[in-house]
């Protein structure tokens, strides 16, 4: 009788774990969460790279509407970034992580318009100080974005680790 109270408590107890596990992410989602938003955060860095070339360029050349256009789609990039990853389903415990990257988004967005947007407005006459004082505002705002970005990482380092990968 003893003998076959075993492999029924070994099989109830399979079936028990793979029950709770339906209702769990898994690995491979979380890590698919995961890849997106570094994937975001990849391709806003490129882009705002691009509109920092653009602004050297246009100091440069003395032709600041060159920004406009450069500005705007990166703008409408953050926006849509910002509406992905507000429709992302939550997996793993990923909320906190998606929070950051909202962050992270919504500074680079501020930069955008109360930073970034006075460049498009320039004249070919500004004077160097005024450029300069620019690029200090810009210098010190940037410093916030690293540290929103840093944050990001932090937590997304952790959620990796909570979710094996």
């Amino acid at each position: 009788m003893f003998r076959n109270v075993r492999p029924i408590k070994i099989i109830a107890g399979i079936l028990v774990l793979g029950c709770l596990s339906c209702g769990s992410p898994t690995r491979k989602e979380a890590q698919k969460l995961n890849n997106s938003l570094v994937t975001i955060n990849d391709s806003v860095a490129s882009k705002d790279k691009a509109l920092e070339d653009c602004i050297a360029q246009a100091v440069k050349d003395k032709d600041y509407a060159r920004v406009a256009p450069v500005r705007q789609k990166f703008e409408d990039y953050i926006d849509s970034c910002g509406r992905e990853v507000k429709h992302m389903t939550d997996t793993g415990g990923s909320e906190q992580m998606r929070r950051a990257e909202l962050a992270v988004l919504g500074w680079e967005k501020s930069m955008l318009h109360n930073d970034l947007v006075l460049y498009e407005k320039m004249k070919p006459e500004a004077e160097a100080s005024y450029i300069s004082v620019l690029f200090q505002i810009v210098e010190k705002d940037r410093k916030k974005e690293a540290d929103l970005v840093a944050k990001f990482e932090e937590i997304r380092q952790e959620y990796a680790k909570k979710n094996g990968f």
